[in-house]
């Protein structure tokens, strides 16, 4: 996976990340296998769908539009949505270019919040929401509000997202002494259950990386450390 953005990013917020401590290589390439996932599923949707807005929530400092490059694909605007301080560090790292947008939301509060996520519910035909590695840091019930209120404001929409296993979540928390993620799901079936009234039409499973990067050995669900979904508002 070639990204030149990331790693001038990287350069430029080593302050930021400082204090963070190194993640296992496991964990790493399980991050990197995820993120490709979601690549080549964002790239099959901007294929089969004409004028598409893709709504990244949690954005971060997530580089995914300058790696992928949609000059030749059915994108019309890429909104990059998170924190008002995220955003401001984030513009400072370069300029946007002129299908992109930064909206600034607190995602666990949208219910005191009259604007909506993306202003392009208006024209845009295809909403794609990208939520990766942002549910499960969450509280429980402000994720679930967070797919509700995109149900209210876009129905229709399709959602390209990750939510961690609750084995994976223990883990991590054992292995970081932190409080994060906040929690997981033990299987698809109780995801499928969390996610209603959204429809799933596929779910990736995530587990322990084969030695080559990007492929994954046959996994079972109650043994899966993420999954990665996509699902009808």
């Amino acid at each position: 996976m070639s990204d030149p953005t990331a790693a001038s990013w990287l350069e430029a917020l080593l302050n930021v990340y400082s204090e963070v401590p190194n993640p296992e290589p496991e964990l790493i390439n399980g991050l990197i296998t995820r993120s490709i996932i979601i690549d080549y599923a964002l790239l099959a949707f901007s294929r089969l769908h004409n004028r598409t807005a893709v709504v990244d929530l949690g954005c971060g400092f997530s580089t995914r539009f300058y790696r992928l490059g949609f000059g030749g694909f059915n994108i019309e605007a890429w909104i990059h949505v998170d924190l008002p301080e995220v955003l401001q560090t984030r513009l400072a790292l370069g300029q946007m270019s002129q299908c992109e947008l930064a909206v600034g939301r607190d995602l666990c509060n949208l219910e005191h919040q009259s604007v909506p996520l993306s202003p392009s519910f208006e024209f845009m035909i295809n909403h794609l929401f990208l939520l990766e590695g942002v549910l499960n840091h969450l509280p429980k019930d402000k994720a679930k509000y967070l797919l509700e209120h995109m149900r209210k404001v876009c129905r229709g929409g399709t959602v390209l997202g990750t939510v961690m296993t609750e084995r994976c979540k223990e883990t991590l928390s054992e292995a970081y002494g932190t409080p994060l993620p906040l929690w997981g799901v033990n299987d698809t079936a109780e995801l499928e259950t969390w996610l209603k009234p959204a429809r799933i039409d596929r779910i990736w499973l995530l587990g322990k990386v084969a030695s080559r990067l990007g492929l994954i050995r046959p996994i079972q669900s109650d043994e899966a450390s993420g999954l990665v979904f996509l699902a009808q508002l």
